[in-house]
C-alpha cells in the first residue's frame, strides 16, 4: 500500500550560458533526464522547425505525461566551441533548453560544484563554462513505499503480464537504455 503526500520541496536547478542561432541563453544542465529537451516556445522564439516524429512520452517531476512533439537538430554554441545535438521538443510556451545525459554523456560533461563550473570535451578540446544555480520551491508527489518483500511479490507477478505491452509501446522508436524518459522542473 502507498501513501502519496503533496509537500513544497525546494529544486535547486544547475544552468550554464549558451548560444543558439546568436542568441544568449541559459540551458538546463540535468544529469537526470535521459534526452535533451526543447520547449515548443523556444523553437518558435528561434525559428526552428521539427524535422522529424517521435512517439517518445515524459514524465515529469509531478507525475504528468507529456508527449513529445517531435525531434529537431540544433547546434548551441559554448565558449564559442559549436556543437551539434538533436533534442525532443515539448508542448510548452516556456523557452527552455534541458542538456540531459544523452548529450552530458556524448561530451563527457562533469559538473564540478566547487569550482561551479561545467567541463566538457568537444572535437579533442576541454571547454569549461560557469555554472550557476536557481532554487523554486515546487509541489513534489512523495511516495511511502511497501517493504521491498512485498513489493517485490507483486513486481514479481506483473511483470511477465506487462512484458508484451511494454515491447510493443517502444518498437517504433530505440531507446538507448531505459525508455522511460524524467524530466527536472519543466512545470
Amino acid at each position: 500500500m502507498e501513501n502519496v503526500e503533496n509537500e513544497k520541496k525546494e529544486i535547486m536547478s544547475v544552468r550554464c550560458k549558451i548560444e543558439i542561432k546568436g542568441n544568449i541563453m541559459e540551458a538546463i544542465v540535468d544529469s537526470g533526464a535521459a534526452t535533451n529537451i526543447i520547449t515548443k516556445g523556444l523553437i518558435e522564439k528561434l525559428g526552428i522547425k521539427i524535422t522529424e516524429s517521435s512517439n517518445a512520452v515524459f514524465s515529469n517531476v509531478n507525475g504528468k505525461k507529456v508527449p513529445s512533439l517531435g525531434k529537431t537538430d540544433i547546434r548551441i554554441k559554448i565558449e564559442n566551441e559549436e556543437i551539434p545535438m538533436k533534442v525532443q521538443v515539448i508542448d510548452s510556451t516556456k523557452r527552455d533548453l534541458i542538456l540531459g545525459t544523452e548529450i552530458l554523456a556524448e561530451v563527457k560533461g562533469k559538473i564540478n560544484f566547487e569550482k561551479e563550473e561545467l567541463r566538457i570535451e568537444y572535437n579533442g578540446k576541454e571547454i569549461r563554462t560557469p555554472i550557476f544555480y536557481n532554487r523554486k520551491k515546487t509541489e513534489v508527489q512523495e511516495e511511502e513505499h511497501q517493504s521491498f518483500d512485498e513489493e517485490f511479490d507483486e513486481s514479481e507477478e506483473d511483470l511477465e503480464e506487462d512484458e508484451d505491452d511494454y515491447e510493443e509501446e517502444y518498437e517504433e522508436e530505440e531507446f538507448k537504455e531505459n525508455p522511460a524518459y524524467y524530466l527536472a522542473e519543466l512545470l
